[in-house]
């Protein structure tokens, strides 16, 4: 062998050295900067769930509402309805002996319901002719599996966002609250507070006929003054109906 071909084999031999030890780092290298990669893809996806969760919260339409329904708070005696009723006593005396006097009349007055979405603590315990005296009253009975409710619905919440001079309030008339929920996330019913009726209170208190959708017109003093046992189709003919049922 000659010396040329020595010095050949040297010089590839060392050559095949470098390259061997030079493999391991390179893989090393790209290992870190892959988990580097992952590690932020990590760190971002916490962030974003974060964000979303503050989104819900800020979108409750009161601080009363359950922060993960995003319900519309129930009326409570002491809100604005409430106010309403005393300004028109003239003094805080009459307003109180205002207030016995709905409850004697009212077939509303032993009826204590839950806003749906929240706990009863968090509703109030106040029966409801307090929670919707001083102003005329459209209570609407639905259940989540009832289809035309479902047709219904997206008209009673037109409504009550249309008429704040009107208590417009639903009543669901089932024991899951959870689905009723949820029925009203799909349809996004969003202005259109609902109590939870588990055991068909208002029902019994109106003496109201054993179908669902049904709706109920009361005066400010909580009386009666008509029940329709039918599905609203528009808002004009819902609008016209509770008109005609104050008038």
């Amino acid at each position: 062998m000659g010396r040329q071909q020595r010095w050949t084999i040297l010089i590839i031999a060392v050559l095949t050295g470098l390259v061997i030890c030079a493999v391991p780092l390179m893989l090393r290298s790209t290992s870190s900067h892959n988990d580097a990669h992952s590690g932020a893809a990590i760190s971002d996806n916490p962030a974003g769930q974060g964000s979303g969760s503050n989104d819900s919260s800020e979108g409750a339409d009161s601080p009363a509402s359950n922060p993960t329904t995003g319900r519309p708070a129930c009326p409570t005696e002491g809100s604005d309805t409430a106010a309403t009723s005393a300004e028109g006593s003239g003094n805080s005396e009459d307003s109180g002996s205002s207030e016995g006097s709905d409850d004697a009349n009212s077939p509303l007055g032993s009826v204590t319901l839950p806003c749906l979405g929240n706990s009863a603590s968090e509703a109030g315990a106040q029966p409801l002719s307090r929670n919707l005296a001083g102003k005329p009253t459209v209570i609407n009975l639905w259940a989540f599996w009832c289809q035309p409710c479902k047709k219904e619905l997206p008209i009673v919440d037109k409504v009550a966002q249309s008429h704040p001079e009107w208590n417009v309030v639903g009543v669901h008339a089932d024991k899951n609250g959870d689905a009723g929920v949820g029925v009203l996330s799909d349809l996004h019913v969003d202005h259109l507070a609902s109590f939870q009726d588990s055991g068909g209170d208002v029902a019994r208190a109106l003496k109201l006929p054993s179908v669902i959708p049904i709706t109920a017109v009361l005066t400010p003093n909580g009386e009666v003054a008509k029940v329709y046992p039918q599905t609203f189709t528009s808002t004009s003919e819902l609008e016209s109906a509770v008109t005609a049922a104050l008038s």
